[in-house]
């Protein structure tokens, strides 16, 4: 297996050496997605308890990169977190999914864990 791997190597510099393009690695997906609230907290992790970075306002626009798991913000909240860009001051971290009867935002459909 180390040799195949090391022919493997091999194989793609000399490809690389006579000008043969590999196709680059796909680009994660993002969605764009709009703030459904106001004051959403972008913070540095994915809990309450880390930096505020900025917060989401109603209407802004918003890209949503991936979710992972982190702290609750309270009782009958769940753990989703998304990593979001706020696009309309530029501010990125993550920001909690939503409260039990509110999402904080849209785009969050089909985006990947991180």
């Amino acid at each position: 297996m180390l040799l195949t791997r090391a022919l493997t190597s091999v194989g793609l510099a000399a490809l690389a050496a006579v000008g043969f393009a590999l196709p680059a690695a796909a680009a994660p997906t993002a969605n764009q997605g709009v703030f459904t609230a106001d004051g959403v907290k972008i913070r540095t992790c994915a809990a309450t308890t880390c930096t505020g970075k900025g917060s989401g306002y109603k209407g802004q626009s918003v890209t949503v990169y991936c979710y992972k798991y982190g702290t609750a913000p309270g009782p009958g909240f769940n753990e989703v977190w998304f990593s979001v860009r706020d696009n309309a001051t530029g501010v990125s971290g993550f920001a909690h999914s939503g409260g039990p009867d509110q999402r904080y935002f849209t785009g969050t459909a089909g985006v990947p864990q991180c």
